[in-house]
Parts: C-alpha cells; structure tokens; sequence
C-alpha cells in the first residue's frame, strides 16, 4: 500500500488524478483507521 502521493510519483500522474480515478473506479483507493487514503498498485 502506498500513500497518494507515492503512488502518483511512481505511476506519473498527480495526486488530483488519482483521485479522479478512485471517484469513477478505474484504480480503488481504501483508507486505513485513521481515514487516511491509501492506493494499491493493480496486479
């Protein structure tokens, strides 16, 4: 699991676009207990 903007810097995208892509479902995002967003590379 990686934190947002870890995950952007490693795919090449921001951090907006990630979201985006969470809204429409095109890459889950889950949050931990403390609410925090996590992103999971797709295998």
């Amino acid at each position: 699991m990686l934190k947002p903007g870890q995950m952007a810097e490693r795919i090449g995208v921001t951090v907006k676009t990630l979201q985006k892509w969470d809204k429409d479902g095109t890459l889950p995002a889950y949050r931990n207990l403390y609410r925090r967003t996590v992103s999971c590379l797709p295998r």
